[in-house]
């Protein structure tokens, strides 16, 4: 099973699917920062980063525990390394996240896509959010670099002012 997960402002929508595609579980929950989600046997672990709690969850949407970690150095590494981690291998089956951004890639918060490479290389992309992301941030990329050109018209601008009329002068032009 695989997980594919899509913020919605601050409540996430969690859906398991089986190797062939077919809906397992769905799961809904508030969080406010990043999340980590690993799939077990019979259920799921839900990773709350800011607040450092764990919560185990059954396929029936009960939570079964609930649990304060602790800040380690071996905590740190299996959030870092397992987690959080990018890629992972089910059986002869491997899975990786990653964006298909190119340039926009610097300014992305999350990825984009869940690419699923078969044991005889065969890549599936099984999910793609990217194409809904990518009009929002070249507007937000254009409305950025405006923004900045403008600032450095207008400071160029009193720059050449301040050079035509030294310190003085340049007020008394207009009184």
């Amino acid at each position: 099973m695989l997980p594919a997960m899509w913020p919605l402002d601050s409540v996430i929508m969690t859906h398991y699917y089986t190797a062939k595609g077919n809906f397992k579980a769905g799961y809904q929950f508030s969080c406010t920062g990043r999340f980590g989600i690993e799939l077990l046997s019979d259920g799921l672990n839900i990773y709350f980063v800011r607040s450092d709690v764990v919560l185990y969850v059954d396929f029936e949407g009960k939570v079964k525990e609930a649990l304060k970690i602790q800040n380690t150095t071996e905590n740190n590494y299996y959030w870092n390394n397992f987690v959080f981690a990018k890629s992972k291998e089910i059986g002869d089956v491997e899975y990786v996240m990653k964006n298909d951004r190119g340039l926009f890639n610097l300014f992305a918060s999350s990825y984009d896509q869940l690419i699923v490479t078969d044991s005889i290389g065969q890549q599936v992309i099984f999910y793609d959010a990217g194409s809904n992301d990518l009009p929002y941030i070249v507007a937000g990329s254009l409305c950025a670099v405006s923004i900045v050109g403008i600032v450095a018209v207008v400071a160029l601008y009193y720059s050449k002012a301040k050079e035509k009329h030294p310190q003085g002068t340049y007020d008394k032009k207009y009184k």
